[in-house]
């Protein structure tokens, strides 16, 4: 008997289109478990090196339109280009440039946006809160930001520079808000992993704390977020990869920086000495080092 007069022929043929699905089906899992991924990745990179280069040359005079039409191609940075733009345009005062800026947030704001702060009636998405701002400034209101009080485990750090002079720092935390980040940076406190690190200065404006030295970094907890202000205290983005903090440092804002907000978790906030270290960090010479000679919870 030869295979065409076999039932499995028979079976072949009559079942011919779904076995052709199932086959092209499996192939395309395959295919997307083997390039899904690197595709996903080149993705992330792709919107991170768009973000640098829109906000890096954003000129709230010169170019925040044809800015804002280069963002807005990259659903996954455009949000918050217009929230940093935003920020910057309150703090500025700059009614032009508000005018422009008020119908992308009501947009925004209206589509449900996710990503949220804090606020005197709770947690509140970002649009609406930053649309709040700018009626508030229309009619001659506040346009001032500003981070709750932390009333979760202070962390005393001592920094002494290579001239031998010292300064401490008290950080309160956010424990309610950041619980994940929180925990890693107790944690590393109380294993001493921060004692000894040189603190890395980026611009006078953001320091570098090297020494959290965690397993990976801990998860961006946006949906009850505060601002990058000064004093801030917080987890770094991973570069390149939106949505992901690294797991070696945390990194101390000594400006405000208006494009940061909900791109990593801040998880707390220096209550004394902030001014001494940052007076000391923005007039050192450029070979003064840094470093933290002891970390501890109160």
């Amino acid at each position: 008997m030869e295979f065409e007069d076999t039932p499995l022929f028979d079976w072949l043929k009559k079942n011919r289109i779904f076995l052709l699905v199932l086959l092209v089906g499996i192939i395309g899992i395959a295919a997307y478990e083997r390039f899904g991924p690197a595709l996903r990745d080149k993705a992330q990179i792709e919107s991170w090196t768009l973000f640098q280069t829109v906000t890096s040359g954003l000129d709230l005079d010169e170019n925040l339109a044809s800015s804002l039409n280069l963002a807005r191609e990259n659903g996954r940075i455009y949000p918050w280009v217009v929230f940093g733009a935003t920020k910057a345009a309150l703090l500025q005062r700059n009614a032009a440039a508000l005018e422009t800026l008020k119908p992308e947030l009501t947009t925004l704001a209206s589509d449900g946006d996710a990503w949220q702060v804090s606020s005197p009636s709770g947690a509140v998405s970002i649009a609406s809160f930053l649309l709040e701002r700018v009626n508030e400034l229309e009619t001659g209101g506040s346009k001032e930001f500003a981070n709750p009080a932390p009333t979760g485990a202070s962390v005393r750090l001592v920094v002494t520079d290579s001239l031998e002079t010292t300064y401490g720092l008290t950080i309160g935390t956010f424990e309610d808000a950041a619980p994940a980040s929180t925990e890693l940076f107790l944690s590393a406190v109380e294993a001493g992993t921060f004692n000894g690190v040189t603190i890395e200065t980026f611009g006078g404006r953001t320091l570098k704390v090297p020494g959290l030295d965690a397993e990976s970094g801990a998860p961006l907890e946006r949906e009850f977020g505060y601002f990058h202000l000064a004093g801030s205290v917080g987890m770094i983005q991973k570069p390149a990869s939106p949505g992901e903090h690294e797991a070696d440092g945390i990194q101390i804002m000594l400006e405000d920086n208006t494009f940061a907000d909900g791109t990593s978790t801040v998880f707390g906030d220096i209550t004394e000495g902030l001014e001494d270290l940052k007076a000391a960090i923005q007039s050192a010479e450029a070979d003064t080092t840094f470093t933290v000679t002891s970390a501890t919870i109160l």
